[in-house]
C-alpha cells in the first residue's frame, strides 16, 4: 500500500520549491513447503523527495532533487528470516531548455544513485541469498525532442557507471565481486532516437 503527497510551491517568479513524500506499507509471508516453514515480514517507511527550479530566462532553467526509495525484498535466507528491504536514495541535477519557439526541448542532467540491502548468493548456504550487497549508479543523461517541417524527433542519450561499493562473494557465479567492480546488465552506453510524421490519409 502506497500514499504519495507532493507540492510545488512558488517561493518567487523564478524559484520553485517542490517538497513530497511518499508513504508504503507492505506485508508478505513466505511458505517454504519442504520444512513447512512460513515466514512473515510486515514494514512501513516513509520516503521524503525535495526539488528545486531556477528559471533562468524563458528558455533555461535549472534544478536539483533527492530523494529516498523503499521497497521489499521478496523470500527468506537460509535461517528462514525475512530479508531486509530494499533502501536508496537518489540526487539530480540538470539543466532544461525550451528554444526555437517550442520546437526544441532538452535536458542535461548529472545523478547519483545509492542502495544497499541488495540480495546476492550466499557463499556459505549454496542455493539461498543474502541481503547484503550495496551498489552505486552515477551518471549524465541528455534528452532532445523537436520538431522539423511535419517531422517529430525524439533522442536520448546515458551515460550509466554502476559499480558495487561492498565486497561480496556471489555464490550463483563463483565469483568474488570487490568494490568498484561494474554490474552486470546495466550497459554502460545507452542511445535512442525516434522520427515520426502524421500523414494525411484522403484528407482527414
Amino acid at each position: 500500500t502506497g500514499l504519495y503527497v507532493q507540492d510545488q510551491i512558488n517561493i518567487t517568479d523564478q524559484l520553485q520549491v517542490r517538497v513530497g513524500f511518499r508513504y508504503d506499507s507492505f506485508s508478505q509471508r513466505t511458505d517454504n513447503r519442504m520444512n513447512n516453514r512460513s515466514t512473515k515480514q510486515s514494514d512501513n517507511r516513509i520516503s521524503p523527495k525535495l526539488g528545486l527550479v531556477y528559471s533562468i530566462n524563458e528558455q533555461f532553467s535549472v534544478y536539483g532533487t533527492f530523494g529516498e526509495g523503499f521497497r521489499a525484498n521478496s523470500g527468506a535466507d537460509f535461517r528462514g528470516n525475512a530479508f531486509a528491504p530494499n533502501e536508496s536514495n537518489s540526487m539530480e541535477a540538470g539543466l532544461k531548455f525550451d528554444v526555437l519557439d517550442g520546437n526544441l526541448q532538452g535536458n542535461l542532467a548529472v545523478f547519483r544513485q545509492d542502495q544497499e540491502n541488495m540480495l546476492s548468493g550466499d557463499a556459505v548456504n549454496p542455493g539461498f541469498s543474502v541481503a547484503i550487497g550495496e551498489a552505486r549508479s552515477t551518471g549524465v543523461e541528455f534528452d532532445l525532442a523537436g520538431s522539423v517541417d511535419d517531422y517529430d524527433f525524439m533522442v536520448s542519450y546515458a551515460y550509466v557507471d554502476a559499480e558495487a561499493t561492498k565486497g561480496v562473494l556471489d555464490f550463483n557465479f563463483g565469483l568474488q565481486i570487490n568494490d568498484g567492480d561494474r554490474l552486470i546488465n546495466v550497459p554502460e552506453h545507452s542511445f535512442s532516437a525516434l522520427l515520426s510524421r502524421d500523414i494525411v490519409v484522403n484528407d482527414r
